[in-house]
């Protein structure tokens, strides 16, 4: 398992994010703020990151984004409210990434992007 992750942290390292952008987006498509630098980080495997950006200000494109230019590996996505949960999803499935909401009560959660609630990470199920 080891080696698959630093294979895919390889292939993220090489990624051309403005061109993954434009892919994603369209040619009119250029980064926000800090999507840029905070993108860069991420592809780099950096660690920790913080990033604080208000609401509307594009964090989901940092991790979309990564998710949308490797067609292996699973990101998990802690989501605190419902609402945005399901906004989030549509928007992953707009772009092309498969994306699904975590249920307890299913057993197939393979996806680019996995949705889960708060209260359900911490659940021995999802673990």
């Amino acid at each position: 398992m080891e080696e698959v992750q630093r294979a895919r942290w390889k292939r993220l390292r090489e990624v051309d994010i403005k061109e993954e952008l434009k892919h994603m987006l369209g040619e009119q498509a250029k980064f926000r703020g800090l999507q840029k630098p905070a993108l860069e980080a991420i592809m780099r495997n950096e660690s920790p990151i913080l990033v604080v950006m208000g609401t509307g200000a594009g964090k989901s494109l940092l991790f979309q984004l990564p998710a949308h230019s490797q067609k292996s590996g699973t990101t998990v996505v802690i989501v605190p409210l419902k609402s945005l949960e399901k906004s989030l999803h549509e928007r992953c499935q707009k772009a092309g990434i498969s994306c699904i909401r975590w249920d307890a009560q299913k057993s197939d959660h393979m996806a680019q992007i996995v949705l889960v609630q708060p209260e359900s990470a911490v659940g021995t199920r999802f673990a």
